[in-house]
């Protein structure tokens, strides 16, 4: 009997590890294709539309301005940058607010004196399309970069904006929004921030 105990606890062990394993496999099979999917939103983000100056101030506006997001899964990325938008707006500037996938977005940079880019945080990082775009992000001399994330996670402001090494790209100012924090304020504040 005590032999047949051994050999059932043997069995019990091996069973528990081999269910372990595959329950491993499967957890990282599925965190690995959420991230796959999730980053598949950017590829909706197509669309561009600007808004004007809400006020004129003395001597002229300040320029131009290009909000680049990609909406997630959520879609609170792309009302971010209306929020943005409309605060640029209120300081004089003309603004674009382009999705990340836009014509507008990878077009000619040099007619813009701020640019923002902005998306989820998938795993602690900045989703795949924002850290390409700002990869690839050539702007004009002297241009005001910001980059902004939305997400629940504790992510440090070289996640937000990750920049490839040796990049000649400077970001000003970085934002981490989190999902319970008021948008609009957080928003503004970065804005004022940035030009400031």
């Amino acid at each position: 009997m005590g032999k047949k105990t051994r050999k059932t606890r043997k069995t019990r062990k091996i069973f528990k590890i081999v269910l372990a394993v595959l329950l491993a496999i499967v957890i990282f099979t599925v965190v690995g294709l959420s991230v796959v999917f999730l980053d598949v939103a950017a590829y909706t983000a197509t669309g561009t539309h600007s808004i004007g100056p809400t006020s004129y101030p003395a001597g002229g506006g300040p320029g131009n301005a290009l909000i680049v997001y990609d909406p997630g899964v959520s879609g609170a990325p792309k009302g971010i940058a209306n929020d943005m938008a409309s605060n640029l707006a209120a300081q004089g500037y003309y603004v674009d607010i382009a999705g990340i996938k836009s014509s507008t977005a990878t077009g000619n940079m040099s007619q813009y004196q701020v640019i923002i880019v902005g998306g989820p945080i998938y795993g602690g990082t900045a989703a795949s399309s924002v850290q390409a775009y700002l990869s690839n992000l050539k702007p004009a001399s002297g241009t005001l970069i910001g980059v902004y994330g939305v997400g629940s996670f504790n992510t440090s402001n070289d996640k937000i904006a990750p920049l490839p090494k040796g990049s000649n790209l400077t970001v000003q100012e970085t934002l981490k929004i989190n999902t319970s924090q008021n948008a609009a304020t957080v928003s503004s504040e970065f804005v004022n921030k940035l030009i400031s």
